[in-house]
């Protein structure tokens, strides 16, 4: 062979030598990052710490443990409950403290939620003495996962004494947030009138309003959060 088909050969080879090491580096560095994906997970401290951040600029969301707890220890998400609870009860900021609440009580709303979300949740509303927090936690039973917990929860909020609310206008609240609830919301509604347990004049008003026949009745306007 010539020392020109050589080094043609030679140069050929080179090539492919150089492409298959190029691509093994790259099958190494995506296993590395896949590794890293993997094991890496962010832990409950680091995870509080990131949400307490970012509630105080009004964009924290709910927590990817909280959305995804089949990839967690029971361990891990008891600890990012606890903390959004210390939050939502003693953080001295209502963008912190209201973020918490909505984390916590949309925790509750996905598929397959931690048992006892909606428990936790509540305790939370009862504990706490911002309206803010309470009425954030409200607003957002209608997307929960026991629906029959948060159901009873609202006929409660609805029957209250209209000069001991939890916050203000909280009894028209929790029969606005019921009006969207879909039939089990309406049931309860039904239920409350015919009982004669509404004593806030509003929240009285607001489901006279909602039963009254009427042709294309609009659908309620959800409350303001």
């Amino acid at each position: 062979m010539t020392k020109t088909g050589m080094g043609g050969e030679f140069q050929g080879l080179a090539r492919i030598a150089l492409a298959l090491t190029l691509v093994l580096i790259d099958a190494v560095m995506l296993q590395g990052q896949q590794d890293r994906t993997t094991v890496a997970k962010p832990s409950a401290r680091q995870t509080l710490v990131q949400f307490e951040e970012t509630a105080k600029s009004g964009s924290a969301s709910l927590s990817w443990m909280l959305r995804h707890p089949e990839k967690y220890s029971r361990a891990t998400l008891d600890s990012v409950v606890d903390g959004l609870e210390r939050l939502a009860l003693e953080s001295k900021s209502d963008l912190v403290s209201s973020s918490a609440a909505a984390a916590l009580a949309s925790a509750g709303s996905i598929d397959r939620p931690l048992p006892g979300s909606l428990q936790r949740t509540l305790a939370v509303y009862k504990r706490s003495e911002s309206g803010l927090v309470r009425r954030v936690v409200l607003g957002l039973m209608h997307n929960q996962h026991d629906r029959a917990g948060a159901i009873v929860f609202l006929k409660s909020v609805a029957s209250q004494d209209p000069a001991r609310p939890d916050f203000a206008d909280a009894p028209l609240e929790a029969v606005s947030t019921l009006s969207y609830m879909g039939l089990q919301g309406r049931i309860a509604l039904s239920e409350l009138r015919s009982q004669g347990v509404l004593r806030d004049p509003a929240a009285k008003g607001f489901v006279d309003w909602y039963f009254a026949p009427r042709s294309g009745r609009m659908k309620p306007k959800p409350p303001t959060r």
